[in-house]
């Protein structure tokens, strides 16, 4: 793609260029004038067309101005010595002139790619952020869950300890008030000591 555009663009610039040449009259100082405006105007158009990519935009314009500076350059007369000059000044500021306009173009470019980036980057923090908001919200409910489940537990335990007692306890009652009982009805000491044995135990 740079190939391409490079020639197509230094074969627009030889063309346009070469109206300098081919439509130079020497007496005509006036149609002089008007070619150099129009080569001028057409130099200045391109530096927001192809000045985004300088060896484009270098190669129109030399190819555009050159053959102007060397036309008037070979004449043996002051006047276009003069004007061959300030052609080549021309030239030279306006190179550099597309330089600069190359560079603020490239700086545009990098900052709205970096802000896309940035604004990417953002969105998947966004994104990071909501997903840890969600899974923290369900870490939340999943604790109170397991609080809840252990508080029912915990009430389950409590309860079957107390019924446990009650229905341990029930028998063990009823065994000693009739080993008691019993023991009232007890003359021998021998079967006496039993009993005892069982009500302490």
């Amino acid at each position: 793609w740079r190939r391409g555009f490079f020639l197509g663009s230094a074969g627009a610039g030889a063309i346009w260029g070469s109206v300098g040449v081919l439509m130079f009259v020497p007496d005509s100082l006036s149609l002089q004038m008007f070619l150099l405006g129009c080569i001028f105007a057409i130099c200045s158009g391109a530096v927001s067309v192809i000045g985004y990519y300088l060896p484009a935009f270098y190669a129109f314009a030399i190819l555009l101005v050159l053959p102007t500076i060397v036309r008037h350059a070979l004449m043996d007369q002051a006047i276009h010595w003069l004007i061959a000059a300030i052609c080549g000044i021309f030239l030279i500021s306006y190179l550099g002139f597309g330089r600069r306009q190359n560079r603020f173009v490239v700086e545009t470019l990098k900052i709205r790619y970096e802000n896309s980036d940035l604004i990417e980057q953002l969105k998947a923090q966004s994104i990071a952020a909501e997903l840890a908001t969600r899974t923290a919200e369900r870490a939340t409910q999943e604790a109170e869950r397991a609080k809840e489940e252990a508080e029912i537990a915990n009430r389950a335990k409590s309860q079957f300890l107390a019924t446990a007692s009650h229905d341990l306890r029930q028998p063990l009652q009823a065994i000693a008030l009739f080993s008691e009982a019993l023991r009232e009805r007890i003359y021998y000491p021998e079967v006496r000591t039993i009993v005892d044995n069982i009500n302490a135990s």
